[in-house]
């Protein structure tokens, strides 16, 4: 059925209602509705995909919204990161988005949280998200960098990253972590997005302070320079969480 799979993968790249009444449901079927064997489906079919891609890629470029981004002349629409945490589709996908965000990035090799972590909610089109960080580690990350600018990939590169405390009480490691992220992903980077926010890890929660927030932000312009440094904020609901989150933002 790879001829099948093939037409199917590339007129859901063209035509939106087909990719959700059709691509997306017989893929949650192939994974008997699991959410994350759906997306590991989704990385796999893109690199197996890729001649489908190169064949409709000028399908994803839209000058006319191009702005700088990095210092790249791209469009302003880039995958959100989470999409591809270990850099596995990055080729690929810098056919289809003016930018790429991989990661969250960590240093060391982690399962993430235990039991279900990905949820859908059918009915208001909602996805819920506590995989905990996830991830193959640094090593494997800089791997598929080196591979992608030896397949010649040019679109910009802001990957994400985070470097996680022992604890609450101790945000050492956070920060040789972080230092030890941006140098070794820096000289393929063209910028950097900090993420203290998922939501699941919970020593993250003492790095959202402003004084915290200032001494990152220190750290990474001491390394990376001019390049854009950004950071990923969670929601706030109330007025006093939206004068934390403003406080944060301004300190950063």
């Amino acid at each position: 059925f790879k001829w099948l799979e093939e037409k199917a993968f590339r007129r859901g790249l063209r035509n939106t209602n087909f990719f959700r009444k059709v691509v997306r449901r017989a893929a949650y079927r192939r994974a008997n509705g699991d959410p994350e064997k759906v997306h590991k489906l989704a990385l796999e079919s893109l690199n197996e995909h890729i001649y489908v891609i190169n064949e409709v890629k000028n399908d994803f470029l839209f000058p006319d919204l191009n702005v700088e981004v990095a210092g790249h002349d791209t469009i302003p629409f880039g995958n959100a990161a989470g999409l591809d945490k270990n850099g596995d589709a990055l080729y690929p996908l810098s056919k289809l988005f003016g930018y790429l965000k991989p990661g969250t990035v960590v240093v060391s090799a982690r399962p993430g949280n235990t039991g279900l972590r990905v949820a859908v909610d059918e009915k208001a089109e909602n996805i819920f998200n506590a995989q905990g960080f996830p991830s193959k580690g640094l090593e494997y990350f800089i791997e598929n960098l080196q591979d992608y600018y030896h397949k010649n990939g040019r679109k910009p590169l802001i990957p994400s990253v985070c470097g996680l405390p022992e604890s609450a009480e101790n945000l050492r490691r956070a920060y040789e972590e972080l230092e030890t992220l941006l140098t070794r992903i820096n000289p393929y980077a063209d910028g950097f997005e900090w993420n203290p926010f998922s939501p699941n890890t919970a020593a993250l929660v003492a790095l959202r302070t402003p004084a915290e927030f200032k001494r990152s932000a220190q750290l990474i312009k001491s390394i990376i320079g001019k390049k854009p440094a950004y950071v990923k904020m969670g929601v706030y609901k109330t007025e006093e969480q939206k004068k934390e989150w403003l406080a944060l933002a301004k300190a950063f």
